[in-house]
């Protein structure tokens, strides 16, 4: 079974965007970035993927966060996941975002309410 992060909270803190998950059974220590961003059309979520030793970890991150990727990606703002004592910078997100917001704009591929929530929060 994959496993998934989803965003509970996020905290501005010195020109920085932490990303606070809701609970999971998931050591931090073990996860590491991927650098890669999918798009998850259904859940309306841009998806990072993080990597374990042996297997991939979905972080979702909500059109309801999106306000603050929005922020990030005009200021060019570090985002670092907090798993308990556990920090983990998400290296490459900015740009994959970038790309993908790119690729959805006007593109019903990926679905008329992705379409829109995208261009309404990021274009």
């Amino acid at each position: 079974m994959q496993k998934r992060i989803e965003i509970k909270d996020v905290e501005w803190r010195e020109e920085e965007l932490f990303l606070y998950p809701k609970p999971i059974e998931l050591d931090g220590s073990s996860l590491k970035a991927a650098e890669r961003v999918l798009v998850d059309s259904d859940q309306l979520a841009f998806v990072y993927i993080l990597e374990a030793s042996d297997e991939y970890v979905y972080l979702s991150i909500s059109h309801t966060f999106w306000p603050h990727l929005k922020k990030v990606l005009t200021e060019s703002t570090p985002v670092k996941l907090v798993i308990e004592k556990h920090v983990i910078e998400l290296q490459g997100l900015q740009s994959e975002v970038s790309e993908l917001i790119q690729n959805i704009e006007g593109n019903s591929n990926y679905g008329d309410e992705m379409v829109k929530q995208v261009e309404s929060v990021f274009l």
